[in-house]
């Protein structure tokens, strides 16, 4: 009876996440950056379907390893949590909003290198009044995370290069720079939950 209860309890674990909407994933990563674009459609289903495979994101992926990546590469897939369908369409159709501004993403979870580059350059090179530092200040404290992201990742600090082009450039206000943070957000997770975990407990 032991010797079965593992692949049945396995299967089982699939398929409840299968129903629930998650797909599951890896906490290092299992593929390279990918080299090229894809030609699929940001929010479409086949989007969803390929990027649910890609684990080029992760989690204790570097800043300085990111700076060594061929601009033309392409860092995919969730990190923290699984990549959940109804939050993926959420995202992305909010990102449509800001599709003017080639800085922001279109899709959180298929990243050029190339702007991810540029926006790590962003955060070590732009320096901030005193009032543009409260507004950037005011921005992570509105964000779902509380923070740049749910712990001090890449993307953490490409999201501080991104506010910071968002502040100087674009001179938006605070609200609107959490809004896009909370957007381009790569950890995944339900829509509605507090899917990433305290900044005050990752390091």
């Amino acid at each position: 009876m032991l010797t079965l209860f593992f692949p049945v309890a396995a299967a089982t674990a699939v398929a409840i996440a299968a129903l629930s909407g998650f797909h599951l994933f890896s906490a290092t990563p299992s593929t390279p950056p990918a080299t090229a674009t894809t030609s699929l459609t940001p929010g479409s289903d086949a989007k969803f379907s390929y990027l649910v495979g890609q684990h080029s994101n992760f989690c204790s992926l570097s800043q300085s390893t990111v700076m060594t990546y061929p601009a033309n590469s392409r860092i995919q897939g969730a990190c923290c949590n699984p990549l959940d369908d109804a939050k993926y369409r959420w995202q992305v159709s909010g990102l449509r909003a800001f599709s003017g501004t080639p800085e922001i993403l279109a899709d959180p979870y298929d990243v050029s290198a190339g702007l991810a580059k540029q926006l790590l350059a962003a955060d070590s090179s732009i320096s901030l009044t005193s009032a543009q530092m409260t507004t950037f200040n005011s921005a992570a404290s509105m964000t779902d995370d509380h923070g740049w992201c749910c712990c001090h990742c890449w993307r953490w600090y490409m999201s501080e290069g991104l506010a910071k082009v968002l502040i100087t450039k674009y001179h938006m206000g605070a609200s609107t720079i959490a809004h896009v943070v909370n957007l381009t957000n790569g950890c995944g997770g339900a829509l509605g939950s507090d899917a990433s975990p305290s900044p005050r407990t990752r390091s």
